[in-house]
């Protein structure tokens, strides 16, 4: 991983009280397939450089514009009341520019809170985010005592623990690669399929899982018609309670979701590749959205009260295909 550690505090400060802040589009995808990043305030990146490892401000007029290999992360207050930092999404192998670079023809058009049209510049250029949003609970950076974001940017090279602690971090969310959240474009792409036929699910369950890579690092490759199958295999019924009901789709169906049991990322698909693959029907589970989303972001008490539900439904079928693995450690180790 880049020691060239770029922190960047989002959506803070005076500026963003009068104005909407060049730094709204930092974390969407452009239409081109790039992410590009405003540094605020007004850009001005050349203050607070500490760090010799990303010193794109340099007295021998022949530096260059830009630092590239840096690893970009993206903080924001936890509260109003709350001032410390926590890391909502990285960039890895991002290009850092010492100005400003026109935003012109990239999709940045905005209005800004005086009512002007502006176009967001930008001084971060990535292939790839990672988005942590949704991950509870997040890292969380002390900034009162250190007064570290009092530019609004950060290479804690002053502070070295805080510096590996958030180095720690990103390495371990990408060796646990615990970003599988069956949601977004998954169950779009479920509702959408046709439900796979019995000797199709034999067959893809008889294969390996397929690891490939995407902009956010590899992933396991999910095959939607196999889910499908399993939500209309339950009859658009919610496992932890056939009583769950949600709306009809467009199609006249109950709305349900499909869930790996057993997580399917690619560090699990690593520990049981000697046995079995994760993405298949054995390891899916019909679940109505409202469950879903407390598996992933409820407190420990909810999470465990539903997992365990559905480990000793679905534990023969997991059996079956040699995904025998105990409730507590399930839950110690993929929850």
């Amino acid at each position: 991983m880049s020691e060239k550690l770029f922190i960047v505090d989002l959506y803070s400060g005076s500026y963003t009280e009068k104005f909407t802040g060049h730094e709204e589009f930092n974390l969407d995808k452009n239409r081109d397939g790039m992410y590009y990043g405003y540094v605020p305030p007004h850009g001005n990146i050349n203050a607070a450089e500490k760090d010799k490892n990303i010193n794109v401000k340099n007295i021998d007029k022949n530096a260059k514009d830009f630092v590239e290999g840096v690893l970009v992360v993206y903080v924001q207050a936890i509260s109003d009341s709350d001032k410390n930092r926590e890391i909502i999404a990285f960039c890895e192998n991002a290009t850092v520019y010492r100005e400003p670079q026109s935003g012109k023809h990239l999709n940045r058009e905005f209005p800004d809170k005086d009512g002007k049209h502006k176009i967001a510049d930008y001084q971060i250029k990535s292939d790839n985010l990672t988005d942590l949003r949704e991950i509870t609970p997040k890292h969380s950076i002390e900034s009162a005592k250190n007064n570290i974001f009092r530019a609004q940017r950060s290479y804690l090279s002053e502070y070295p623990e805080l510096k590996q602690g958030v180095l720690d971090y990103i390495k371990k969310i990408k060796e646990q690669n615990n970003l599988d959240r069956d949601g977004g474009i998954e169950q779009e792409n479920i509702q959408r399929e046709k439900p796979a036929s019995p000797e199709d699910s034999a067959r893809y369950g008889g294969m390996k899982d397929e690891i490939v890579s995407t902009s956010s690092g590899k992933v396991v490759k999910k095959k939607a018609s196999i889910a499908k199958k399993v939500i209309v295999d339950s009859g658009y019924k919610c496992l932890c309670d056939d009583s769950h009901t949600t709306f009809l789709t467009s199609k006249g169906e109950q709305y349900m979701e499909g869930h790996h049991l057993i997580p399917c990322t690619v560090k699990n698909s690593n520990f049981f590749k000697e046995k079995s693959k994760l993405d298949r029907e054995e390891n899916i589970v019909s679940i109505c959205p409202t469950c879903h989303r407390a598996i992933h972001f409820g407190n420990d008490l909810i999470k465990r009260e539903l997992v365990e539900k559905l480990y000793y439904k679905q534990r023969a079928k997991l059996q079956s295909v040699k995904l025998d693995i105990d409730l507590e450690t399930m839950l110690s180790k993929f929850y």
